[in-house]
């Protein structure tokens, strides 16, 4: 803290909310994202309202950039603190459009440094503005409350839990948003989470809660790793550290980044060279070795020193790393057996090398796997994971398919099963969304078959709009008919091989059920595409979405999954129908009917 509290956001607060006992303090910058982090209860909550003067408790104290809000008896009152608040459920106003509720808490004179324009060009809110709020999604209504908040043009910007109440799709359309609003706004933001994945994406800097009190604060990474927090011996212990591309291999598909005590690798696609990356490493991808190997098919292998280590618990000890020889370089986590760290002869100082087998983009706009739905009306994200020595997490680096961009003659498609039985399956799904009606909507496919009835493309059909849209029409001399199952996964793998040598633009593999270890040559050769660059999308089965992540490895193929491609697609159908019909956009229930008879006579 500086000595006159400048560049610094500075609150303690202590009082009793009935069973409920608060006594908490912090001082964190005031740049940047800082997220206070902690399980449900612990005071997260109160202290935002404390802050932002919606609650007041008798021995108090808060300060932002040095301008004292709360000092004992002297208390600067909730519309006197310039504080964007975002609440977990977004209130507007039912009877004002969306433009009059991003503007009903802008100043009217004073000199603004969010203009309204920028605010919705930054959460894509142009094509929203004459609509009223319950014309919207869950998700559209929570981006117009954050432009409500900025356009009031605070000096912090509170958000507690603002994805809290929203399903994991919304989740992911809304995250890009809010790492927009990181990187090109300079307005310093208390993040309000107990969702570590979140945090992960755009944190700086971290405070954690438990019952009331504050347990630590500091960057990120620091606190992920310090062993004198629960972060680092949770199951799912990472680090995450930042890093500057340095070049892009073609070839292989792969980023090289530098970070503070080495370079990675990564497979992603091309991201321009001085582009600021986030990387994410699960202690359970890093192992030890004393010596460096001459021969691993692991391509992330750093210097590094052990700083300490964790008591052995259940046979696994975490070990926290500094990177480079000295251990200067940033901090990372390994957890291996206890067996491993007695046999190798482990101890604090000692100079070693981590195998980073698994590194995570986590700033790039991604799904994560079992998220079936694109981003935008034809196009899909693509999330690239490999477990082949260099592998990037579900979830994490995403991959955009244009199909506006791909040549139709230059798609293979490896089929499922019979064409007679591709049909079947299709009219009654196509089926089964007539009768959803309203409730459900959703995309509808359809085989297109050449002369002598083979199947030579996909056409699906938004139900919603009647808009066509093309994912591979027509496959030409592309499409392979392979039966997936363990007698044809052979000829698949022979499919795929073939297709990353013609260099294709993509690869659909049409259905999927449970298969037997006898695929691994399948699993290879769809690696190999990703690792080449070339995306791999799968319809699979919703039954079989299990199978098809444990048959791959979690490869990352970018997956549709029937039930859940129309949830993700079209969530909110009731209020979406309603919205359509009034602006004229909607194609009649009747209509959509006769779309799918046409489509699938049968039905």
């Amino acid at each position: 803290m500086t000595a006159d509290g400048r560049g610094r956001i500075d609150a303690a607060f202590r009082g009793r909310l009935g069973r409920f006992v608060l006594d908490a303090s912090l001082s964190v910058p005031a740049t940047g994202v800082t997220a206070i982090f902690g399980p449900s209860g612990c005071g997260k909550t109160t202290i935002a309202r404390c802050i932002a003067g919606l609650q007041r408790l008798s021995d108090g104290f808060c300060a932002i950039d040095g301008e004292i809000w709360q000092d004992g008896m002297a208390f600067r009152p909730a519309h006197r603190r310039p504080v964007g608040y975002v609440f977990q459920e977004p209130s507007l106003f039912p009877h004002l459009s969306v433009r009059g509720n991003l503007l009903y808490g802008a100043p009217k004179a004073a000199a603004t440094s969010i203009g309204f324009d920028e605010v919705v060009e930054l959460l894509g809110l142009t094509a929203l503005l004459g609509r009223s709020p319950h014309r919207l999604s869950g998700g559209e209504r929570q981006r117009v409350a954050i432009g409500r908040a900025l356009l009031s043009q605070p000096r912090l910007l509170l958000m507690d839990e603002p994805l809290a109440a929203l399903d994991r799709t919304t989740k992911n359309e809304i995250l890009p948003f809010l790492e927009r609003l990181h990187e090109r706004l300079s307005l310093p933001v208390l993040y309000i989470s107990h969702d570590m994945a979140e945090i992960e994406r755009f944190a700086d800097y971290l405070v954690l809660m438990e019952r009331g009190r504050v347990v630590g604060a500091g960057p990120l990474h620091i606190l992920q790793s310090d062993p004198a927090l629960p972060l680092a011996y949770s199951r799912d212990a990472a680090v995450s550290i930042d890093g500057l591309v340095e070049a892009y291999d073609e070839r292989y598909g792969l980023l090289t980044l530098a970070v503070n005590g080495g370079l990675l690798h990564v497979p992603s696609h091309r991201i321009a060279v001085g582009a600021r990356q986030r990387l994410r490493i699960a202690a359970s991808d890093v192992s030890i070795v004393r010596a460096r190997p001459s021969e691993s098919s692991i391509l992330n292998i750093l210097p590094a020193r052990i700083v300490t280590q964790s008591p052995p618990g259940a046979g696994e000890v975490t070990i926290v790393l500094g990177l480079d020889s000295d251990g200067s370089g940033a901090p990372i986590l390994s957890r291996i057996s206890s067996r491993s760290r007695d046999l190798l002869g482990l101890s604090d100082g000692m100079a070693v090398f981590a195998q980073v087998k698994g590194v995570s983009l986590v700033r790039a706009s991604g799904c994560a796997i079992g998220n079936m739905g694109p981003t935008a009306p034809g196009q899909l994200d693509h999330c690239s994971t490999q477990d082949t020595g260099v592998r990037s997490e579900a979830g994490t680096t995403a991959m955009p398919i244009d199909f506006a961009e791909i040549d139709p003659n230059r798609v293979a498609a490896i089929l499922y099963r019979p064409q007679d039985d591709l049909d079947t399956l299709l009219a009654d799904f196509a089926q089964d969304l007539v009768r959803a009606g309203e409730r459900i909507g959703g995309i509808v496919q359809r085989n297109i078959k050449d002369g002598s009835g083979c199947q030579v493309g996909m056409q699906a059909i938004d139900l919603m709009t009647g808009r066509e849209i093309s994912i591979c029409q027509p496959l030409g001399s592309g499409a392979m008919a392979c039966k997936l199952d363990a007698a044809g996964l052979a000829d698949a793998s022979v499919a795929v091989a073939s297709a990353i040598a013609q260099d294709v633009d993509l690869i659909v593999i049409n259905k999927f059920s449970k298969q037997e270890a006898a695929g691994r040559g399948l699993r290879d050769e769809l690696a190999g595409a990703i690792a080449a660059g070339i995306p791999v999308l799968t319809a699979v089965p919703e039954k079989c979405f299990e199978a098809w992540i444990s048959f791959t490895g979690g490869i990352g193929t970018t997956l549709l999954c029937e039930r859940q491609v129309i949830e993700a697609w079209w969530r909110d159908t009731s209020s979406r129908m309603k919205r359509m019909r009034e602006d004229h956009d909607a194609v009649p229930t009747a209509d959509r009917a006769a779309i799918c008879r046409s489509l699938h006579p049968t039905t």
